[in-house]
């Protein structure tokens, strides 16, 4: 745990602020010259081999081999979203992947079909496609309705996993 304290002009501290992990500070001058604390959560990480090549922002599983995979809403045991790759990963080698918080990438392209997220609206893991991304909810019976997270910008994705329904 870092703990960072503030100062007046005068040099006389007047706040505390911790950071450790999950938790990252930084102090922004503005224009008009006065300091403005910013404080932002990072995202959780975790990590497991997979079995499949995988791009970032991909939805992933968690097999009963300890391996990960693309997750797809078509059967219970590929619908248990450990959460979004971090980065692109090969086959048989570490994928790193968010379990929760805000997630951006410059284009969603390879997990939702399109460059952009639609704002507001809450995206659902695919019943027909592995690894892919949705703002329509399957109706499809035999599949499962799996909330991923809300986008909250055109770019970011507020990764928040929900219980999943079967259909």
């Amino acid at each position: 745990m870092i703990h960072y304290y503030l100062s007046s002009s005068s040099g006389q501290p007047f706040a505390k602020l911790k950071a450790g992990p999950g938790l990252a500070a930084s102090i922004v001058t503005d224009p008009d010259g006065l300091p403005d604390l910013t404080i932002s959560a990072t995202a959780n990480l975790g990590s497991a081999e997979t079995d499949t090549a995988v791009a970032p922002g991909q939805p992933l599983c968690l097999l009963a081999t300890g391996h990960l995979t693309l997750a797809r809403a078509d059967s219970a045991a590929t619908t248990r979203i450990v959460g979004l790759a971090a980065a692109a990963a090969a086959p048989t080698t570490a994928a790193q992947y968010i379990e929760a918080g805000n997630v951006t990438l410059d284009d969603w392209t390879a997990v939702t079909g399109t460059a952009s997220l639609t704002v507001g609206a809450v995206y659902y893991l695919s019943s027909v496609t592995a690894g892919q991304l949705t703002p329509t909810a399957p109706t499809t019976g035999g599949s499962y309705v799996a909330a991923v997270g809300t986008a909250i910008g055109a770019q970011t994705l507020n990764l928040s996993v929900q219980p999943t329904v079967a259909l």
